[in-house]
């Protein structure tokens, strides 16, 4: 239902609407909810991600991203914060 709002807003407003998707990363080394925190609030706030999971029992980030979300900068933001993503999955 949101979705169809968002669209319907972004088509009054002149503009595309974007699709969401899902992405998930590998992350071996997240090891605990702390782990897991820090991993979120390093890739919450770039463009194109809308929400965010971490859970370190399966070590998968899993993502809701817009169409125009850059993929490697998701990646490089948990390296930044000390993670290793180890593969990508979609």
């Amino acid at each position: 239902m949101f979705r169809v709002i968002r669209n319907a807003v972004a088509k009054a407003r002149g503009k595309r609407p974007t699709a969401l998707g899902a992405y998930a990363l590998r992350v071996g080394d997240m090891t605990c909810q702390h782990c897991a925190k820090s991993i979120k609030e390093a890739v919450v706030g770039l463009p194109g991600v809308k929400s965010v999971d971490a859970n370190p029992t399966t070590k998968l980030v899993s993502f809701e991203i817009e169409d125009t979300a850059d993929r490697q900068a998701l990646a490089e933001a948990i390296a930044k914060a000390g993670f290793h993503p180890e593969g990508v999955e979609s």
